[in-house]
C-alpha cells in the first residue's frame, strides 16, 4: 500500500488534492509527532544559584512529509514541480486559513493546518530527474480531530448536581 495524503478537502471529503492521484508524488515514511514544540519559561536570578523556573508553554506540532518525484524526463518534472506548488501555494483564501489534511493509515484522523514551506529538491542520482523533498506542515491544534462521539451515560458534573452527557472527539 502506498502512503497517501488528502489536503485541503471539503468537509463532505470531496475537492481537494490526493497526493499520488492528483499530485503524482510518493509519501514516504511519515513520523508524526509526539508532542508540541516546548519552550521553557526560566529567570535568571543575580545572587542565587539557579534561577526560577516559569512553566513550559506549548506550540504547535510540526509533520515533515517526505516525498519522492518520480520523473522521466525533464518536462516531466517541471509539470509536476508546478503542480505541487500549485495544490500547496493558495493565495485565494484568507492568510490565516488552516486547511485540512489527512493520512491514509489514519483516514479518520483530520488535521488542520499550513505547508510552511516548499523546500528545493535533492536529486537522487545524476542524470535522472527523481527526486525527494521534506513538507512541514504546521498545525495549531494538539492533535488530530476524530469524528465526534456523543457517548449516552450520563456524567456528574462537578459544577452541579445535574448529570450532563459529554460530546468526545476520540
Amino acid at each position: 500500500m502506498v502512503d497517501t495524503f488528502d489536503y485541503a478537502f471539503a468537509e463532505d471529503g470531496s475537492d481537494g488534492f490526493n497526493s499520488f492521484k492528483d499530485l503524482e508524488i510518493l509519501v514516504n515514511h511519515v513520523s508524526k509527532p509526539i508532542a508540541p514544540t516546548i519552550t521553557e519559561s526560566f529567570q535568571d536570578v543575580p545572587g542565587r544559584y539557579g534561577g526560577v523556573f516559569l512553566g513550559n508553554s506549548y506550540g504547535e506540532k510540526e509533520i515533515d512529509i517526505p516525498i519522492t518525484i518520480m520523473a522521466s524526463s525533464r518536462d516531466e518534472y517541471n509539470r509536476k514541480m508546478d503542480n505541487l506548488s500549485k495544490a500547496l501555494i493558495n493565495t485565494h483564501d484568507d492568510a490565516d486559513t488552516q486547511y485540512p489534511l489527512r493520512f491514509n493509515d489514519q483516514p479518520e484522523v483530520v488535521y488542520y493546518g499550513h505547508f510552511t514551506a516548499i523546500p528545493t529538491p535533492t536529486f537522487i542520482n545524476e542524470g535522472v530527474q527523481d527526486c525527494t523533498l521534506r513538507l512541514p506542515l504546521c498545525w495549531l491544534t494538539h492533535g488530530g480531530f476524530y469524528p465526534s462521539v456523543i457517548l449516552r451515560s450520563p456524567v456528574m458534573s462537578r459544577l452541579s448536581a445535574q448529570p450532563v452527557i459529554p460530546l468526545f472527539n476520540r
